[in-house]
C-alpha cells in the first residue's frame, strides 16, 4: 500500500483552533493552531502522582486527566519548545514546577480521526508552588494520590461517573517503569 501525504486535502470547515479534512475520502481533524500538544505525568519526590480533574463540554463528563496542551498555540509563542510549554502547562493546570523533564515518547491521539501527536513527558520530583487549576477559560480541580493508592483511587472516580484518559495509564506504566529501575 502506497502512503500518501495530505497536501490536496479538502477543507470543509476551518475554525480557530481546528479544521475539518477530508483526503481519499476519509475525513479528519487537523489542530490549525498548535505546534503539537504536550501531556506532563508528574511525581513528587513522595512518590504522589498528580492528576486533574476537569469538566469536559463535549463529553458533558468530568474527565481525570494529565496536565497537558498546547505548543506554540499563542502568536506570541510560535516557538515554543515543547520542553517549556510543559513546564508552562505543569504550573497553568497543576500548580507544580519541576527542575527534572524526561520525554518520553511521542505519539497520535486518534490516527483515524485526527493528525494531532502528543508529546509525553515525565516531571519529578514536583514541587507545589502555585494553586493550578487552568487559566480563565478552564475550571480545573487538583489531585494529589499517593501512587500506591492510585488504580483503586481511579477506580473509584471511574465508579462515581468521571472518564479516565486512558493515557493515565499508560503514564502509570511509565512511572512504575522509571521507580523499578531506580
Amino acid at each position: 500500500m502506497e502512503l500518501k501525504n495530505n497536501w490536496d486535502a479538502k477543507v470543509h470547515y476551518h475554525g480557530q483552533y481546528l479544521a475539518m479534512m477530508e483526503y481519499d475520502d476519509k475525513e479528519y481533524m487537523h489542530n490549525v493552531r498548535a505546534q503539537g500538544i504536550v501531556l506532563i505525568i508528574p511525581l513528587t519526590a513522595a512518590h504522589e502522582i498528580i492528576f486533574i480533574e476537569q469538566y469536559r463540554i463535549v463529553l458533558h463528563k468530568n474527565v481525570i486527566e494529565y496536565p497537558a496542551g498546547m505548543a506554540g498555540d499563542e502568536l506570541d509563542f510560535r516557538d515554543e519548545l515543547f520542553e517549556t510549554a510543559a513546564k508552562r502547562e505543569l504550573l497553568e493546570e497543576g500548580g507544580y514546577e519541576t527542575d527534572e523533564l524526561s520525554y518520553l515518547m511521542t505519539a497520535p491521539t486518534s490516527p483515524g480521526s485526527s493528525t494531532e501527536i502528543v508529546n509525553f513527558y515525565m516531571a519529578f520530583n514536583c514541587t507545589k508552588v502555585d494553586e493550578g487549576g487552568g487559566d480563565e477559560t478552564e475550571n480545573i480541580s487538583v489531585h494529589k494520590i499517593p501512587l500506591q493508592d492510585a488504580f483503586d483511587w481511579l477506580e473509584k472516580k471511574s465508579a462515581s461517573g468521571s472518564l479516565i484518559d486512558p493515557r493515565i495509564y499508560t503514564g502509570l506504566y511509565f512511572v512504575n517503569r522509571y521507580l523499578k529501575q531506580k
